[in-house]
């Protein structure tokens, strides 16, 4: 009986797992897409990256003092397609 419990808890384990992971290169994908379609201007595809209710916030510091915008999806989506091809390119390096 041990046997199969300890079978059962190592299937849950790794279908957990692999779940886990999937759900991680799901976030990843969706940051890839938002990024390439900022650095191709796309505002489009852009728009895509979001749901209905996303909330899309910046945070500056200016002279000591700390701030958080609310920014308007589609405001920030019609600004990125306004930019030349590789002009929002944000990647992290």
């Amino acid at each position: 009986m041990g046997k199969y419990i300890s079978i059962v808890a190592c299937f849950l384990l790794i279908v957990f797992t692999v779940k886990a992971q999937s759900s991680e290169d799901s976030v990843k994908a969706a940051i890839n897409k938002l990024f390439a379609a900022m650095k191709n201007g796309d505002s489009k595809a852009l728009v895509e990256c979001f749901t209905d209710s996303a909330i899309l916030q910046s945070v500056a510091e200016k002279d000591g003092k700390v701030s958080v915008r609310t920014e308007v999806i589609k405001e920030f989506a019609d600004f990125v397609g306004t930019q030349k091809q590789g002009d929002a390119d944000e990647r992290i390096s």
